[in-house]
C-alpha cells in the first residue's frame, strides 16, 4: 500500500490483501465539514503491492510494484476529478522497492529492484 497527498486529500493505492495484491484505492479528506471519513475510489486496473505514487499537476502517478513476486513496469495516472486511471508509457524495466520524486515537473525514479 502506498499513499500520497493531492489537493489536500490523502490517497492510498493497492497493497497486500487477502489472496494477494489489492486493487483497492481510498481517499481521505480531512477538510470535510461533516467529519472526515475514508471513501473508496475506483479500483486500480490491476492488483499492486508496493507501487510508488507521486503527485504532479493535481493527479497521482503510480509506478511499478509487484504481485506474487513478479515486478511491474506499469505506470498509471489517476485523475481524482474524474476518478479514473489512464495507462502511461511503461518504465524501461520492471521495478519494486523503488523511490520517486518530482523535480521541475519531471518525475525521477532513482532506485529500486529489477
Amino acid at each position: 500500500m502506498r499513499n500520497i497527498t493531492v489537493e489536500n486529500k490523502l490517497y492510498i493505492f493497492g497493497g497486500e490483501g487477502v489472496g494477494g495484491a489489492s486493487r483497492q484505492a481510498w481517499s481521505f479528506d480531512p477538510m470535510q465539514p461533516s467529519g472526515s471519513q475514508w471513501t473508496q475510489i475506483a479500483d486500480l486496473p490491476i492488483g499492486m503491492e508496493g507501487p510508488i505514487v507521486v503527485p504532479l499537476n493535481g493527479n497521482a502517478y503510480i509506478f511499478g510494484g509487484e504481485t506474487a513476486g513478479a515486478y511491474f513496469d506499469i505506470v498509471f495516472e489517476y485523475d481524482p476529478v474524474q476518478n479514473t486511471y489512464a495507462r502511461k508509457a511503461d518504465l524501461p524495466l520492471p521495478t519494486t522497492g523503488h523511490s520517486a520524486l518530482v523535480v521541475d515537473d519531471a518525475i525521477w525514479i532513482p532506485s529500486g529492484y529489477s
